[in-house]
C-alpha cells in the first residue's frame, strides 16, 4: 500500500520561499508606506470559539442575505447579524470541525475530523443529519436542494442526499504520494458536479449519479522530488460567466468550460488560495505573496504587484473597487482594481487571517 503524506499549512509556507537558494533566507516585505484612498473601520467585532484551532484549518465564513455563518474548531457553530453583529443563534456540535461552512436550501453544513458531514437547520442549527464519510473534509460543501456534494482529503467526491445524508454516488480520484492538507470546494453546476483534487485535476460528474463527464489537467507534475511534483488544486474554483476558473500549486490558472471540459485560456501560475472576480479580471494571490489580475476573456496579465511578497496572502476578495487580501500578521490589503496600488490597510487580529 502506498503510504500517502500530508504537508500542514507551515510547511507550505516554507516552500513557498524555498523556489530559490537566494530565496531561504528572505523575510517577510515590510508594509510600505502610502497614501490611503478610503477609511476603514470596524463597525463590530465578535470572537467565536478558538477560530482555526490548531491543526491547519482553513475554516471560513459564509455570507447568505442578513447573516454571516461561522464556525469554530472547537465545535462552535454561530449566526450573527451581518450590519449589528447581533447573535441569531449558536449551536455547540460537541465535535471538532475541521470544514466549513456552507449555506444552502435551508441547510447549513459543516464537517468534522472524524469524517462526518453535518447538516443542520439555517433556522435554528438544530441537527437533521450526520453521515460518516470516512475521511476528513476541509472545505466547505455545495449543496441545493436535492443533493450534497462533499470533496474528502483522501481524494473522493461523493454525492449525499440533501434530505437525509445518504450517499448516492463516489467518485475516486488517484492522489499522489505527497499533498497538502487542504481541499478545493466543489461546485454545483445545473446537473454538472465539479471537483479539483491533489492531482492537478479538475473532474466534472453527473451529480445525480456521479458518472465521468469530462476531466482536464490543470498541472502537470514535474521534476525529481516528490516536493517538486506537488500541483494541488487547494483554492476555492471560480464560476463566472459560464466559466470555470482554478488554479494549482506548481501548474496553471485556466477558465474551462464547464459544459465539456474545454480549455478557453491557460496561464503559468503557482497558488494554494482560491480566485475573486471584478472589474473584467480574475484575481489570484501566488505562492511569492504577488498579486496578479489576468483578464477574464484571455488570461493576460493586467496588473501584478508583489509589495505583499512573502506574506502568505489569503484568498483575495473582490469588492466596489478595490480587491482584499489578508496576510500572515493579521493585516487586510487593499488593492485598487484599476492598477493594483495599494489603496487602505487595516489590522483586524494579530494571530493572522
Amino acid at each position: 500500500m502506498t503510504t500517502r503524506v500530508i504537508l500542514a499549512a507551515f510547511i507550505l509556507a516554507g516552500l513557498a520561499a524555498c523556489s530559490s537558494n537566494d530565496e531561504k533566507q528572505l523575510p517577510p516585505a515590510e508594509l510600505i508606506d502610502f497614501k490611503a484612498e478610503m477609511s476603514v473601520r470596524t463597525a463590530w467585532s465578535a470572537s467565536i470559539g478558538d477560530g482555526q484551532g490548531d491543526i491547519f484549518n482553513r475554516l471560513q465564513p459564509a455570507i447568505v442575505e442578513s447573516n454571516i455563518y461561522v464556525a469554530s474548531a472547537d465545535g462552535s457553530v454561530v449566526v450573527l447579524n451581518k450590519r449589528s453583529g447581533k447573535k441569531v443563534w449558536a449551536k455547540d456540535l460537541d465535535a471538532e470541525i475541521s470544514g466549513g461552512i456552507a449555506v444552502a436550501a435551508g441547510k447549513v453544513y459543516v464537517s468534522t475530523v472524524d469524517g462526518n458531514v453535518v447538516a443542520m437547520s439555517a433556522d435554528n442549527g438544530a441537527v437533521q443529519w450526520r453521515t460518516n464519510v470516512g475521511s476528513e473534509v476541509l472545505a466547505p460543501v455545495a449543496a441545493d436542494k436535492d443533493i450534497t456534494v462533499v470533496l474528502t482529503l483522501d481524494g473522493r467526491m461523493l454525492g449525499l442526499d440533501a434530505s437525509s445524508g445518504e450517499q448516492r454516488w463516489e467518485f475516486k480520484s488517484n492522489n499522489p504520494v505527497l499533498t497538502m492538507r487542504a481541499t478545493s470546494t466543489p461546485l454545483l453546476i445545473g446537473d454538472v458536479a465539479v471537483g479539483a483534487f491533489a492531482s492537478g485535476k479538475v473532474v466534472a460528474v453527473d451529480a445525480r449519479n456521479g458518472k465521468l463527464r469530462w476531466d482536464r489537467r490543470v498541472a502537470i507534475p514535474k521534476g525529481r522530488s516528490e516536493l517538486d511534483r506537488i500541483v494541488d488544486i487547494d483554492g476555492a474554483m471560480l464560476y463566472k460567466n459560464d466559466l470555470i476558473y482554478a488554479t494549482s500549486y506548481q501548474g496553471n490558472t485556466m477558465a474551462i468550460e464547464p459544459s465539456n471540459g474545454r480549455v478557453i485560456w491557460q496561464a503559468e501560475t503557482s497558488s494554494y488560495t482560491g480566485l475573486s472576480a471584478g472589474f473584467g479580471n480574475v484575481y489570484i494571490a501566488d505562492e511569492n505573496g504577488t498579486v496578479i489580475a489576468m483578464s477574464e476573456v484571455n488570461g493576460d496579465v493586467r496588473w501584478e504587484r508583489a509589495e505583499l511578497a512573502r506574506r502568505r496572502l489569503s484568498d483575495p476578495a473582490a469588492f466596489s473597487s478595490y480587491v482584499a487580501v489578508g496576510d500572515f500578521e493579521g493585516y487586510v490589503h487593499f488593492l485598487s482594481q484599476v492598477d493594483g496600488h495599494m489603496a487602505g490597510r487595516t489590522s483586524v487580529d494579530g494571530s493572522g487571517v
